[in-house]
């Protein structure tokens, strides 16, 4: 009876064992996962804005070419500035996550850096949007 009892002893500290380890892998797998899911979304988000950006910055370069044309895109490139700031607030919810479910100080760095990035997106694109109503409210041959 002795002998049977420390066979099941061994065996539920086996399970005990093997259930942690199991649990332990699995939770880094899982963070792992979300890390890398959370990057992917941030990175999905900052390449719009940065397309968007580029279709504003193209259409409002052309001013001396084409004032009419100028004019007549302003309302859709301020609209697409503010398109651009939610998708970078967008970004900073997802760099957020990525530091939630970083596992190493590296990756907790390099969330922080893409956080930095894109604070400093969302600063230049309302300088940008300052930029373009300032020229639209300074023209007098409206």
């Amino acid at each position: 009876m002795e002998k049977k009892n420390r066979c099941l002893i061994v065996i539920v500290v086996v399970v005990f064992i093997v259930a942690v380890l199991g649990g332990y892998y699995s939770l880094v797998n899982y963070k792992n996962y979300k890390y890398y899911d959370n990057y992917r979304l941030q990175a999905y988000n900052g390449q719009k804005a940065s397309d968007l950006f580029t279709e504003v910055y193209n259409s409002a370069s052309n001013k001396s070419l084409n004032t009419i044309q100028w004019y007549q895109n302003y309302p859709e490139n301020i609209n697409k500035l503010n398109e651009i700031k939610t998708y970078e607030n967008n970004r900073k919810y997802y760099i957020r996550e990525m530091m939630y479910y970083s596992t190493s100080d590296q990756e907790k760095k390099y969330a922080t850096l893409l956080g930095n990035e894109t604070d400093l997106v969302i600063s230049y694109t309302g300088l940008y949007e300052d930029f373009l109503n300032a020229e639209f409210n300074n023209n007098t041959s409206r």
